[in-house]
């Protein structure tokens, strides 16, 4: 006997994989496959979102001879979710669309997307609205253009403002940046609910009715009116145009690329209405300070501007960051931020200020070369600590010195 009679011949491995697996071995080659599963082959491309996520995809017909085991069903189980795409077929998107997600809530809540927010807005108490609503206009940020306003009272009063009128100063700028932040908000909807980081916001995400914003809205309006009227006729009589020109601006972005240049003259205007509040005309000193106040609300501005780059650009959002880019942007925004600096020192000189004020100065350009330095066109990710975390400094640090400068004087 020779040793290779020793070895088991190729139909005795024939007959134990078919009591083993209970197929029979078949021509494997592609023209085989071809015929037996009816279709071209398929390319299978791997995705890393969650099971529960991707609609499922159909399950491939076995291969003759597969259909009696649970080998081939063993296999397709250690596979990851994935589609199934066509070797002829372009690869499009892997994420599932958008239309499957709301196919899947009128099928399993039995409610249409237009009820939805109505029935979370329904769903929210009184005061949780209020809530909602200071949250939805950012009311911290007030702390922007406040400051400079109560520097102007400052100053036009000589350090002795009286706290009625700062009272009413204070409430005057909270009421006029309530009033355009909501209108911001309502006539924005429809592009924040398409855009990621903004659609949790209160009004696309269906947490506060077009209603109750459009009441919160007129509420500010008619009491910035109000308390206008209390000062004097002029900060009357200018009073629907200082409206105008801030509601104006949630507007701007879809006729002008330069929307961070008013943006800035809505804010820079600040200082000057709190002067005619205190003094029923206008002077230098408010007119320059409201220039600093324009670029350097400008210069911030388009740093926040950054992230929605590619958003704005798809959905055709005019903004400087769209028209030069964000490498391009973030040069003019440093420039822009210079003219700012030069325009306090500039107010300051014109006024006859003493040293704390430039001082108050000399930590704004400080704090300001400080916020470019973290912002690269490559890194991002400090985007919210230099928008909001450093300019809060600004404008109440400058405060704090021009009080020190004006109290130190009387």
């Amino acid at each position: 006997m020779k040793p290779r009679d020793l070895l088991p011949s190729v139909d005795d491995i024939t007959e134990k994989a078919k009591k083993i697996f209970r197929f029979e071995p078949e021509d494997t080659t592609e023209k085989a496959l071809k015929e037996r599963m009816g279709k071209k082959p398929i390319a299978r491309v791997y995705t890393d979102e969650p099971r529960s996520l991707i609609p499922p995809a159909p399950l491939e017909e076995a291969p003759n001879g597969f259909a009696q085991s649970n080998v081939y069903e063993s296999l397709l189980s250690e596979i990851k979710p994935q589609h199934l795409i066509d070797r002829d077929e372009p690869v499009r998107s892997l994420q599932p669309s958008r239309s499957y997600f709301e196919q899947v809530a009128e099928d399993d809540l039995s409610i249409t997307q237009s009820e939805m927010p109505r029935r979370k807005a329904a769903q929210v108490g009184f005061w949780d609205k209020v809530f909602l609503t200071l949250g939805m206009v950012k009311f911290q940020h007030s702390i922007f253009a406040l400051p400079f306003a109560l520097t102007s009272v400052l100053v036009a009063s000589q350090g002795r403002p009286g706290w009625l009128n700062v009272l009413l100063v204070i409430v005057a700028m909270i009421t006029a940046r309530n009033c355009a932040m909501t209108f911001n908000r309502i006539v924005d909807r429809h592009f924040d609910k398409k855009n990621p980081r903004t659609r949790d916001r209160a009004i696309p995400s269906g947490q506060l009715s077009l209603k109750f914003a459009v009441i919160f809205g007129t509420i500010n309006l008619i009491a910035f009116i109000v308390i206008a009227g209390l000062f004097n006729s002029l900060t009357l009589a200018l009073s629907p145009l200082a409206l105008a020109i801030i509601l104006g601006y949630s507007l701007t972005k879809r006729v002008t690329h330069y929307t961070q240049f008013y943006l800035g003259f809505a804010l820079g205007c600040a200082p000057m209405a709190a002067w005619i509040a205190m003094t029923g005309k206008l002077a230098v000193f408010p007119a320059v300070l409201g220039l600093a106040v324009l670029f350097w609300v400008a210069g911030f501005d388009i740093i926040y501007a950054t992230q929605d780059y590619e958003f704005d650009c798809r959905h055709k959002i005019k903004s400087l960051v769209v028209k030069y880019g964000i490498r391009r942007s973030l040069m003019m925004s440093r420039v822009i931020h210079v003219l700012a600096v030069i325009s306090f020192v500039l107010a300051g000189a014109l006024q006859g200020r003493h040293l704390f004020y430039y001082l108050g100065c000399l930590l704004t350009a400080s704090l300001l070369a400080y916020e470019h330095s973290i912002i690269k066109p490559y890194d991002l990710s400090r985007v919210n600590l230099a928008f909001f975390t450093l300019n809060g400094y600004v404008s109440l640090l400058f405060f704090v010195f021009v009080l020190l400068d004006v109290i130190l004087l009387a």
